[in-house]
């Protein structure tokens, strides 16, 4: 049967950020017409090669699911695996309660269709239309697109299909970067150590402050989200909703609960955390995504009661790993700490689907975007990388990846765009892409990178110098920006590569604004 296959489609699970985007079932879009856009979908979808990729997907995921069900069966008849399983798992259940913590309060805000919000503010005409955001690809549509069955990482010729009428705007990500830059200047009134979890996303420990307020109840966590809420707003003119629980996960959750411009609170309570999660979705949880869905729906498995219900299956067809999560996630039981130095990002990592093309040109621009967001990441959560890597997918959606892994720690855009290039060129000739990202990794965070920091930059200088004698070190100052660096020709060959799409355009901008400014008078 296609049916599933073309329901997989019509979601379009692309995992192109870090963090969890997919929930179930995007919010504004309850009463779609789920028939009429799967058969849409399927007729324009059924002689591609994405098609073709996913029904093999499709495919082995099956063979898996019957593969694992089997193997519960035939543990099932062994009566001492049965009950080494069941005291082992009663050993877990307790182990789980024993990290129980509903003493923190998190807020986890989720900024409402954010980039196609951003370009309806700035065109206020476009409200009540239906409104993406993308190239090739949908990046966000606004609740009025959803209507017709559109959502993110849906292919722009499909959404088409689904809303003649629909407006595809191209999108300014510097202009989101900046909106998320202000957005996080409030989050951090509320907690220095504010999680980012992309543009739109973040997770707040407000705990703090409330105790400091002498709040810490539930009217005190409601109105300190409200107010976050307004201050975003007061500031952006955007909407966001918020979620208010004692962990991370279920705040997570409760942040889709009340969607556009609204907020959920869950108690802080034990029975009443796990009686809210019994009949969610097991999709609705953060990572659990379309395999393991595929393979616990395979033994019966739906919901987080399910999960309660379905242990002892679980215990002996899954990973250890995996059952620990399953189980506790279902139980609500989730980190509710930041996480220390050594649970830090290992990794920080975009990338972009958009219309197939063979240009260089486009393909270095958006790594040059890419490496500067990356850069500022870096900056913001104080860290350096080591090694550098790319990765993009051909017309055929076959995937290739190369990194680096360089002497020296980096952490400017300058130096992360240098070395992403050169990955790329050593793919030349390109077949046709249609994706493409950039990741850092090694990353050294906080006292560890300022211990060692001094050290790499020194080697770095070093073999600048002498390691490497036909590369000298000089004062120079950038045409673009005005400013002097003390770098390497190849460093300032690729600082004013940067600043030329960087600099130059806001430049213009402001003259083009004063001259407009000039003539009205």
């Amino acid at each position: 049967s296609v049916r599933p296959l073309i329901s997989k489609i019509s979601c379009l699970l692309i995992e192109m950020e870090v963090g969890v985007k997919y929930t179930g079932e995007k919010a504004g879009m309850k009463n779609v017409d789920r028939e009429r856009i799967n058969q849409i979908i399927y007729e324009l979808s059924k002689d591609s090669e994405y098609f073709k990729l996913e029904q093999r997907k499709k495919e082995e995921l099956d063979s898996k699911a019957r593969s694992t069900q089997e193997r519960i069966q035939e543990l099932l008849k062994d009566p001492l695996k049965v009950q080494e399983a069941s005291v082992q798992i009663a050993a877990k259940l307790q182990a789980y309660e024993d990290e129980r913590t509903l003493e923190e309060t998190w807020i986890h805000i989720d900024m409402d269709m954010f980039y196609a919000q951003v370009e309806i503010r700035d065109e206020p005409n476009l409200e009540e239309k239906p409104v993406a955001v993308g190239s090739g690809v949908v990046s966000t549509a606004n609740y009025v697109a959803r209507q017709y069955g559109i959502r993110s990482a849906m292919p722009c010729f499909i959404a088409k299909k689904l809303c003649e009428d629909l407006i595809i705007l191209p999108g300014n990500r510097q202009k989101y970067c900046d909106e998320a830059s202000a957005i996080r200047e409030i989050f951090r009134e509320y907690d220095p150590e504010f999680e980012s979890a992309g543009l739109d996303e973040a997770y707040l420990c407000v705990t703090k402050v409330l105790e400091e307020r002498e709040e810490n109840n539930k009217e005190g966590r409601l109105k300190i989200a409200q107010e976050i809420r307004a201050k975003v707003y007061d500031a952006t003119r955007l909407t966001c909703s918020a979620g208010i629980a004692p962990n991370k996960m279920l705040a997570k959750i409760g942040s889709e609960m009340n969607k556009p411009n609204g907020q959920f609170y869950i108690e802080f309570n034990r029975e009443e955390i796990v009686d809210f999660l019994s009949n969610l979705s097991v999709r609705k949880v953060p990572f659990i995504g379309y395999t393991t869905e595929g393979l616990l729906k395979g033994i019966g498995v739906n919901t987080c009661r399910d999960i309660l219900n379905k242990k002892l299956e679980i215990f002996l067809g899954f990973t250890e790993r995996c059952f620990d999560f399953l189980v506790s996630s279902a139980l609500g039981i989730s980190s509710a700490e930041h996480p220390s130095e050594k649970e830090q990002k290992k990794m920080i990592s975009l990338s972009k689907t958009f219309k197939t093309t063979k240009s260089t040109c486009f393909l270095e621009n958006m790594l040059m975007s890419f490496s500067r967001e990356i850069a500022e990441e870096m900056s913001e959560t104080c860290c350096i990388a080591k090694t550098v890597g790319i990765i993009f997918k051909n017309f055929k959606f076959e995937q290739f990846s190369k990194e680096l892994t360089l002497k020296h720690y980096i952490n400017t855009k300058e130096e992360i765009f240098e070395e992403a290039s050169k990955l790329l060129r050593s793919f030349y000739p390109l077949d046709p892409v249609r994706l493409v990202g950039l990741r850092v990794r090694n990353l050294l965070h906080g006292k560890e990178k300022d211990k060692d920091l001094n050290f790499y930059l020194s080697q770095q200088s070093s073999q600048s110098t002498c390691k490497k004698p036909g590369i000298k070190l000089f004062r120079q100052r950038c045409p673009v920006c005005n400013k002097e660096f003390t770098q390497s020709e190849n460093w300032m060959n690729t600082h004013t590569q940067v600043c030329n799409t960087e600099v130059l355009p806001k430049k213009r901008k402001v003259q083009s604004n004063s001259i407009h400014k000039y003539l009205k008078r």
